[in-house]
């Protein structure tokens, strides 16, 4: 008799537990966008979201490095993304000379796209884009391949934390960026 009395209890404990969860689980689905847009509206069509509870949960969460920065007149975000890496060498002045060289050449090509040059340690690179997709970085990456050969001779794509801007200021040296450190160390 023990043992049934245990089991029902136990039965009605778990119950109100998972009551007690489900109750602020449930009040914050409710305020989310996917439910808002899936909330079934007399004489509305309907709109059905197939997804991985993972990417549910962080709808509306903020995202990692998010915080607007600012620089000069621009306001941008940074992110993780891809550039396009097209010089590495150890620092020297030679090696600081040719850098600049394939950024002069690029901006030239492409006034529009932004470039970077990092020293970090002893070594200079030369990296150009801010793009959000491998994607977008590769279509550059092939289009430098074809067309400017003399700076694409060590084109790869890499990962690296990328600047998006939200503001642009019309003076912004022509999207030009030197930055002091490796913007992989950030």
């Amino acid at each position: 008799m023990k043992k049934i009395v245990d089991k029902i209890l136990f039965g009605w404990s778990l119950a109100l537990l998972m009551c007690v969860i489900a109750v602020p689980v449930s009040g914050q689905q409710e305020n989310s966008i996917i439910n808002n847009l899936t909330k079934d509206n007399k004489g509305e069509g309907t709109i059905r979201i197939y997804q991985n509870e993972r990417i549910a949960a962080l709808v509306g969460k903020k995202g990692e490095g998010k915080e607007l920065k600012e620089d000069g007149g621009s306001t941008y975000l940074r992110s993780k993304g891809y550039r396009v890496h097209l010089y590495s060498e150890i620092a020297s002045q030679k090696s600081k000379n040719k850098a600049f060289n394939i950024e002069r050449k690029f901006l030239e090509a492409y006034p529009e796209i932004s470039s970077y040059i990092t020293v970090s340690g002893p070594k200079i690179r030369m990296r150009v884009g801010d793009f959000k997709t491998w994607e977008e970085a590769n279509r550059l990456m092939q289009e430098l391949r074809k067309k400017n050969r003399d700076i694409s001779n060590e084109a790869m794509i890499v990962k690296d934390d990328i600047r998006l801007d939200v503001q642009h200021n019309e003076q912004q040296n022509n999207g030009r960026t030197e930055e002091g450190e490796d913007s992989e160390t950030k």
